[in-house]
């Protein structure tokens, strides 16, 4: 499971570290090509548009997004699921407001509520994991992934059909002719990676209590 989450925070965290080139003359622009990006889950390229850059954390998320690992097959699972949802994300840019070198783009959002899967997912795993920990059942490493992926799959045809609407907003700054964004909030990084962001929050606020 650590490495689940590790997941999420590289590439939750990672949309605010790194920029590159980009062409873009319209702050709008910017944010199109972003959001595009975030559909194809290409996130080099979302890094490119973002001011600021730090190339290991892109590293790190090509890692996690290609694990090797024959042990990390349920991590590959969770990546494969938040590339599907991607590609189901729509959105229409409602206004861009420009202020000098600064500009505000305003984005109407659908995308796929994985955060209820999420929680879901880990609220059932705990309990059958606790089930079989008291009953005396040792489980291999392999048999409790089996046994989140099946989980996971069964709270995907039970919510698959589930949406979220958000209304996000970009922050953009003008750099030598070129729009970057300047701030990724968490609420733009739980459009891409499908409410996750909400369902880790969720999780820990009940398991601190």
């Amino acid at each position: 499971m650590k490495k689940i989450f590790n997941c999420l925070i590289v590439l939750a965290l990672g949309l605010a570290l790194s920029g590159c080139s980009s062409n873009t003359a319209q702050p709008q622009d910017t944010v199109d090509q972003f959001i595009e990006y975030a559909i194809d889950f290409n996130f080099a390229d979302m890094y490119g548009l973002i001011e600021n850059g730090d190339a290991m954390a892109l590293d790190q998320v090509d890692e996690m997004l290609y694990p090797t690992d024959e042990e990390d097959d349920y991590a590959q699972y969770f990546i494969d699921y938040l590339k599907d949802n991607a590609q189901k994300i729509q959105y229409e840019v409602v206004s861009s407001e420009v202020d000098g070198e600064n500009a505000v783009v305003t984005v109407e959002c659908t995308y796929v509520d994985g955060g209820t899967v999420l929680v879901k997912t880990m609220q059932q795993y705990f309990i059958q994991a606790l089930s079989q920990a008291f009953s005396g059942v040792e489980l291999t490493d392999e048999e409790y992934s089996q046994m989140f992926i099946d989980i996971m799959d069964e709270q995907i045809a039970t919510y698959q059909e589930n949406t979220l609407s958000a209304t996000v907003v970009f922050e953009l700054v003008n750099i030598d002719g070129t729009w970057y964004i300047s701030d990724v909030s968490d609420e733009i990084a739980d459009v891409i990676l499908s409410g996750f962001i909400t369902g880790a929050s969720q999780l820990e606020d009940t398991f601190s209590e």
